[in-house]
């Protein structure tokens, strides 16, 4: 039994650790629907596409996110050295992190890229400092 705790403990401290790192992506960058994701292509032959996952709360590696893939992006024509995609207009506004994998034509799905997130904001800003002005400067 103190074996199976120990594991448990440390399994704990592992998961802890890895949602702490991921918790540490900032999000204070700005991003909207005209922004785009970009990342390195991979260079293997029998590459098929990549999957995009985005989520409201940094992904835990460690568990499967599936339900959490915005997209999935054919993989670039051969001489292209990097993957562009625009984020999606249908994104909610708020904190938006992302994580990239590889796809090859087996279906076999490469780990998540490092996390990058943003504050997504597609809404105009309120207008401020509105007042009636009694004489309009001409």
């Amino acid at each position: 039994m103190k074996h199976l705790f120990t594991f448990i403990f440390i399994t704990a401290l592992l998961a802890n650790s890895a949602i702490a790192q991921a918790q540490q992506t900032p999000t204070n960058t700005k991003c909207n629907d005209k922004s785009a994701l970009s990342w390195q292509m991979n260079t293997e032959t029998d590459m098929d596409h990549y999957n995009v996952y985005s989520s409201n709360f940094p992904l835990d590696p460690t568990i499967d996110n599936s339900a959490l893939i915005l997209i999935q992006v054919p993989h670039p024509a051969p001489g292209a050295t990097e993957v562009t995609h625009p984020l999606n207009s249908t994104l909610s506004d708020g904190d938006k992190y992302f994580r990239v994998s590889a796809v090859d034509k087996a279906q076999n799905e490469s780990p998540l890229s490092k996390e990058v997130g943003c504050l997504y904001d597609k809404i105009p800003a309120t207008p401020v400092n509105i007042q009636i002005l009694l004489s309009p400067k001409p």
